[in-house]
């Protein structure tokens, strides 16, 4: 998998030797000066095949951001299919995921990010059903997708349909205005936080109110919404994000990538070739159910979940702390997209590729903790060091510059190797013991993980 580049304006460079002995990327390097998190580049491996084809067509006559197209898109498709999932242990994860588009400014072009998908899924027959929302109560949401309500009828002696609900549950929403959402779920007694939890995770739904009878079963709703980086940072200390309803979400950043002042509408020919590659895929999904993973995507995900499971600290990992569950969903998404019928290593290192971007575009809205940025530093040097792994004088000098004092290391690499992320092998040479580091083999069940390790997929080709 392409690591994601930076764009850094650090002006130190690394030793020579840094990436061309070890092929370890100078953005995972501890450099001094740098105190915010970078802003993170989408890597080419997240745009594969018509995917990405379509989002250069979208942004190459706009000032629309590419990662903001890629996740409505993504989005907006997995809306269209409901059928297909994959295993994890007793839980079935299905190909649906919701999205945050976190503008600069309101100079972003995120709402310009939406048109060209909105233009591609306009002639989509019996497409899923689509809603600017506002999002705003869970009730709200549970009565677009609800089930049939039968009451008691006491003439008749017998219960009677008194709703007959709604057959087709697929929905996508694009909410522009995620701002007023989130003041939403302040209010006392409000449950659409509750409820998209329940949406993401198994499609269920049923508030305990004695006024409102309403439920739904086997939804399946994708959620797009946008909201800018100031309005975010002023409800920050107003929301409570670390109860599970921020890392129900990707957060995307976005910004306005270059000045068009007349923007071209894309083809009408180019959409329509568009238009019929999803149309086969769906298709093609409408007679899939159980997902699993080709033998070499299945190792390439083994090598990844220490990395993806990993707990992070304060705000931004409470919004991050489900990277396991996005990346698989996202993966099947595109297995979907690719029209697979297992999910390969292309169709999981574009998804990883994404998950990165979210989780770095969430530390760099959010801020995350020096030592989770360490961690994810050492990992990502460890997969790319491979089976040989690094010893701990490479990974003072190649991750961290030799900025970090001996005894700050040796704890890092301790609460990582308690924590499972890595093994720590030390041998005997006849002189001083040599010591190294590699990713760890074999990882349980993080307590805040959604999803079981690798190895127990049985499924593997």
């Amino acid at each position: 998998m392409t690591v994601l580049n930076y764009e850094i304006n650090d002006k130190a460079s690394p030793p020579e030797d840094a990436s061309a002995v070890q092929g370890i990327p100078a953005a995972f390097c501890e450099s001094a000066g740098v105190e915010e998190e970078a802003w993170p580049v989408l890597p080419d491996d997240a745009l594969p095949g018509w995917i990405g084809d379509f989002v250069k067509l979208a942004c190459s006559n706009s000032e629309a951001d590419p990662a903001a197209v890629l996740v409505t898109l993504l989005c907006r498709f997995a809306a269209e299919i409901q059928g297909p999932f994959i295993n994890v242990g007793d839980s079935k994860h299905r190909g649906r995921t919701n999205a945050v588009i976190v503008g600069a400014s309101s100079k972003s072009r995120k709402g310009t990010s939406a048109k060209p998908v909105e233009k591609l899924f306009s002639g989509i027959p019996n497409g899923a059903r689509c809603t600017p929302g506002p999002l705003s109560t869970g009730e709200g949401l549970i009565y677009a997708v609800r089930d049939e309500l039968e009451e008691y009828d006491r003439k008749k002696g017998e219960l009677v349909v008194v709703d007959p609900g709604v057959t087709d549950k697929r929905m996508f929403v694009l909410d522009e205005e995620f701002a007023a959402a989130l003041t939403c779920t302040r209010r006392e007694g409000n449950t659409l936080s509750a409820v998209i939890r329940g949406f993401f995770d198994d499609g269920n739904a049923e508030p305990l109110t004695k006024s409102c009878r309403i439920k739904t079963t086997g939804a399946h709703v994708c959620i797009v919404t946008h909201i800018t980086r100031l309005e975010l940072t002023m409800l920050l200390n107003q929301v409570q994000m670390s109860n599970g309803f921020g890392n129900r979400f990707l957060w995307i950043l976005a910004k306005r990538r270059k000045l068009v002042a007349l923007p071209l509408p894309m083809p009408d020919d180019a959409v329509a070739s568009f238009r019929s590659i999803i149309q086969s895929r769906i298709e093609v999904a409408s007679s899939l159910k159980t997902f699993s993973m080709g033998r070499e995507a299945g190792r390439i995900w083994v090598e990844s979940y220490p990395d993806l499971t990993m707990d992070y600290q304060g705000v931004a990992g409470s919004v991050v702390n489900r990277s396991e569950a996005h990346g698989l969903r996202l993966a099947l998404i595109y297995a979907l997209a690719a029209g697979h019928s297992q999910i390969e290593v292309n169709d999981l290192n574009a998804a990883l590729a994404l998950v990165e971007y979210s989780r770095l575009s969430a530390f760099h809205i959010f801020g995350s903790a020096p030592e989770d940025k360490r961690k994810s530093k050492v990992l990502h040097a460890l997969r790319t060091a491979g089976s040989k792994g690094l010893t701990v004088t490479e990974i003072s000098g190649l991750v961290f510059k030799r900025h970090l004092k001996s005894h700050d290391l040796s704890r890092l690499l301790t609460d990582m190797e308690n924590a499972k992320l890595i093994a720590i092998n030390r041998f005997a040479t006849g002189g001083a013991p040599k010591t190294t580091i590699k990713l760890a083999t074999l990882c349980e069940k993080s307590e805040k993980s959604e999803v079981t390790p690798a190895e127990d997929f049985a499924e593997f080709a």
